[in-house]
């Protein structure tokens, strides 16, 4: 065995034992978040009639709330979560489209100030909006607008 490979399995060997834990590949459905855990998520929009970039924060705790910047925090209903919980599932599984509005959207998940997952997609089939069960992002912003009119 090599100098260099012994290093590698030494090295590897030593973070096993020190209980060194690899980051999740995804970040957790709405339902599923963890307490004191906040969700990212960045949305940018750029298509032939609009150019849009929204930011949102999820926090689970202590019931489901969304902040959009710029607008009202939402509480999101159980009936909210589950349609998130589909969406998630259908970026995860979207694949091309041929809409000529693109979003891409990056998902991340945080304990405090530290990172702990990371997803991105993009997503140009402008289907979104139309799938049943499925509440969207942009549905998000629209509720957003009209709970910003209805304030004082």
């Amino acid at each position: 065995m090599t100098k260099g490979a012994a290093a590698l399995v030494f090295g590897t060997c030593s973070l096993a034992m020190l209980g060194f834990k690899q980051q999740p590949n995804h970040v957790h459905k709405f339902s599923e978040l963890p307490g004191g855990h906040i969700l990212k998520i960045d949305l940018q929009t750029r298509g032939c009639f609009e150019q849009n970039a929204n930011y949102f924060i999820f926090y689970s705790r202590p019931k489901p709330m969304l902040d959009i910047a710029g607008f009202p925090t939402q509480t999101l209903s159980a009936s909210d979560i589950k349609g998130l919980d589909k969406l998630l599932s259908f970026y995860r599984h979207v694949k091309e489209g041929y809409c000529t509005t693109t979003d891409k959207i990056t998902i991340e998940e945080y304990s405090g100030n530290t990172l702990l997952a990371r997803e991105s997609y993009v997503d140009s089939t402008c289907s979104t909006i139309n799938e049943k069960d499925l509440f969207s992002l942009r549905t998000l912003i629209e509720r957003a607008y009209d709970l910003k009119k209805r304030q004082p």
